[in-house]
């Protein structure tokens, strides 16, 4: 490709880039264009019907300006006002390239069909690209590091081809985007947002189930609201459907009833500036709904990714990150959070700092975030803190009793009594 379209800058000349759809001609096309002219190259890019015939004299009226006449599915621009080839040889001697592209079928069609088309495409023996890449190719492509969709097309391609996934996903992705009015699948675009930021979070790819993606809902409540004219058959029924002959938004997963969001999709709503975080409490499913323990701590890594760097602006996000780290089983780790989210006044982060702290007897440690609950109401919060001040009075008149204080001696067999069963330190 590269070969083609240097020696078109240089002698002029037709470069036709024929192929299946989605196998990636234009983009193709696009990126040789971009690698092979210089920067202030003045690109003619006329829709289809374009009368083409004074395009020669614009072209030699710019001087040395550098020029490329750019048609996309270039039968819409053949015909006896269009491209022909008394056109395309004027073009020729200002040394003007022609970069087009054609589905194979057109081309076909056209270069065998009637002589005036034939004698346009001719001249010019096509660049056949194949819509499933090579073993080569793919090498390649997992080893480019410098384009972020041709990364994840190496990742997260699936059951498509790797030029299915970079055609398809931002027809896709704006699609989506569009579908959230209320005139159009509000509720749709809810549940494949739901999957996005399941696939987020990190569960995996295998898919969730339907009933997931339901009970998901509720992690956005103003949209579920507004989707309410939208039912969530409808909602799924759209949100599968089949587009551009390749894939619905939502993919089937490895299970039965499961379904994941295409594969880029998760990737480009990170791209973008605009796009919400994903909801808090959409963390705490991911991890439960997670359907294995590798899913599991890929959602606490995901969350610790997303969420440190914005731990300070929300005291709830450390209870988020506490709860997934005890849940796992880093008690360390969750106390950290716990006590971070406590000391920005988070009371239910208090009541649960507490316990912990008291729990591996840290008990000067504990009794202000206690307090701190106490004082606010929690109940268990009251009872822990009253059973271990109890506890440290009990210590204080032993020792008094031991050095001769009566009334230490007496106040001593009914505190015994309350402090004979230890605090409950679990986690409520």
């Amino acid at each position: 490709m590269d070969t083609r379209v240097r020696e078109a800058v240089r002698s002029g000349g037709l470069v036709v880039v024929t192929g299946a759809p989605l196998s990636g001609k234009t983009r193709t096309a696009w990126a040789a264009l971009s690698a092979n002219l210089p920067g202030a190259t003045r690109v003619f890019a006329p829709p289809p019907g374009t009368d083409l015939r004074g395009l020669a004299a614009l072209a030699r009226g710019r001087g040395e300006e550098s020029c490329v006449l750019w048609l996309d599915d270039l039968e819409g621009h053949l015909g006896e006002h269009g491209l022909t080839p008394t056109v395309l040889a004027e073009l020729a001697r200002l040394r003007v390239p022609v970069l087009a592209t054609m589905d194979d079928e057109a081309y076909d069609a056209r270069r065998f069909g009637t002589p005036a088309h034939a004698g346009v495409l001719g001249g010019a023996a096509p660049v056949e690209l194949q819509r499933v890449w090579s073993a080569v190719e793919l090498g390649y492509l997992d080893a480019f590091d410098e384009d972020p969709r041709l990364r994840a097309a190496a990742v997260w391609s699936g059951g498509q081809t790797a030029p299915e996934y970079l055609a398809v996903g931002p027809e896709l992705m704006e699609e989506w985007r569009r579908a959230r009015r209320p005139n159009a699948h509000p509720r749709g675009h809810l549940l494949v947002r739901a999957a996005i930021d399941l696939a987020r979070c990190g569960v995996s790819w295998a898919g969730t189930p339907v009933d997931v993606l339901r009970e998901a809902q509720a992690m956005y409540p103003e949209e579920a609201a507004a989707a309410g004219g939208e039912s969530f058959e409808d909602a799924l029924a759209w949100a599968v459907g089949i587009r551009h002959g390749v894939t619905g938004l939502l993919v089937p997963g490895e299970r039965h009833d499961t379904w994941a969001a295409f594969g880029s999709l998760p990737s480009d709503v990170d791209a973008r500036a605009d796009s919400p975080p994903v909801p808090l409490d959409m963390w705490r499913l991911a991890f439960d709904k997670a359907p294995d323990k590798g899913s599991r701590w890929t959602v606490r890594w995901n969350a610790h990714e997303s969420l440190v760097p914005q731990a300070d602006s929300d005291p709830e996000i450390p209870v988020v990150l506490a709860g997934i780290n005890a849940a796992i089983g880093d008690i360390e780790t969750a106390e950290f959070w716990y006590r971070k989210a406590a000391d920005a006044g988070h009371t239910e982060a208090a009541a649960t700092a507490g316990q912990l702290l008291a729990s591996r007897d840290a008990t000067a440690e504990a009794l202000p975030y206690l307090e701190q609950a106490a004082e606010a109401g929690i109940v268990r919060s009251q009872y822990h803190l009253g059973v271990l001040l109890a506890a440290r009075a009990q210590s204080w008149l032993t020792l008094a009793a031991e050095n001769g204080h009566s009334a230490a001696a007496q106040a001593l067999p009914p505190l015994r009594k309350v402090t004979a069963t230890p605090p409950d330190t679990v986690r409520e």
